[in-house]
């Protein structure tokens, strides 16, 4: 029996444009997300991704607890930083947004399979609750894609991109795009490589969503290992900050605390200063400093700014 697939494509209820398969799985899926559209009239059923870790890390479908923990803390926290980015949110500071936070959460299911471990996730929110909340329809059809769905096909685009980016960093597409989005998932992008070359994993990612084009970038231990060290040499995951406040601790041997009205006491590292000009601040002291913030993760996953001063103004006192 032979199959017309022109005609078949032509006859899904979806542009021309989102209609695109790779293999018989990805048809299957394709053809059940139009019919479930067709009986309901809203997007009900879930998109999923899978996170396969090969490699050396990996012992016929085991792998330690640990290094696969930290791999799947920091795409989740990547997730949440294009999530983030996407709706303006670039800096590694201030306080998130819940709705992105939440809108971004990520599920997992794992399956393992020999020689390598395969761990699928979902979106913690339903597409009804997200798209339609009230539970009525619009007469124009609601925007089809969750905000996961968005967050998740950024990060696996930054990673494609940045397997293609080769020796002219500075001109590559990764590089713009990082830049684009900003510290924070600089940061994460580079937590994310880090934990699955520790783990000596090779990864390959899939993000699918129904009645969209499979998303899928996979990458090896040398490449993740290129990811890390181009957001590094390129201080990727810096930020810098201006902070005025009264000095409460000075020591050439330990940050300085500096009394910020609005952040509190905040801890300052002194290395790139010279001697003489720590010396010379007083506790009490009106200054401004200008700092380096970066993000940096506990082994709790509980995230903490850095500060790292570069430059000391003493303030005149009113």
């Amino acid at each position: 029996m032979s199959v017309d697939w022109d005609a078949y494509r032509e006859s899904l209820n979806v542009s021309a444009d989102d209609v695109s398969w790779a293999d018989s799985d990805d048809l299957g899926q394709l053809s059940l997300s139009t019919f479930m559209l067709e009986r309901t009239g809203v997007r009900r059923d879930l998109s999923f991704g899978t996170l396969r870790l090969l490699g050396d890390g990996v012992s016929g479908h085991a792998a330690p607890l640990d290094a696969v923990g930290t791999v799947l803390r920091n795409f989740q926290r990547l997730v949440l930083a294009t999530g983030l980015a996407a709706e303006g949110f670039k800096s590694v500071q201030g306080r998130l947004p819940a709705g992105v936070v939440q809108k971004t959460r990520l599920l997992l299911d794992g399956v393992p399979t020999p020689g390598s471990m395969i761990l699928h996730v979902v979106p913690a929110t339903s597409p009804a609750d997200e798209i339609v909340p009230s539970g009525q329809t619009e007469i124009t059809p609601p925007e089809e894609s969750q905000a996961v769905d968005r967050a998740v096909r950024d990060a696996l685009g930054l990673l494609d991109a940045a397997r293609e980016a080769g020796p002219d960093l500075d001109e590559s597409r990764f590089l713009r795009k990082l830049t684009e989005a900003g510290p924070r998932v600089a940061t994460t992008l580079k937590d994310l490589a880090d934990s699955l070359v520790a783990g000596d994993f090779e990864t390959e990612l899939t993000w699918r969503q129904p009645r969209k084009p499979r998303t899928r970038v996979t990458l090896t231990r040398a490449e993740l290992v290129y990811v890390a060290q181009a957001i590094q040499s390129r201080q990727m995951e810096k930020e810098p900050v201006t902070l005025t406040g009264t000095l409460r601790t000075v020591s050439d041997l330990s940050p300085l605390r500096l009394d910020v009205a609005e952040a509190g006491i905040v801890n300052v590292t002194t290395s790139n200063l010279t001697h003489e000009l720590i010396t010379s601040l007083k506790v009490g002291m009106r200054v401004s400093v200008r700092a380096d913030v970066t993000e940096e993760t506990s082994p709790a996953g509980e995230p903490k700014l850095l500060y790292a001063a570069e430059s000391i103004d003493i303030l005149a006192e009113n």
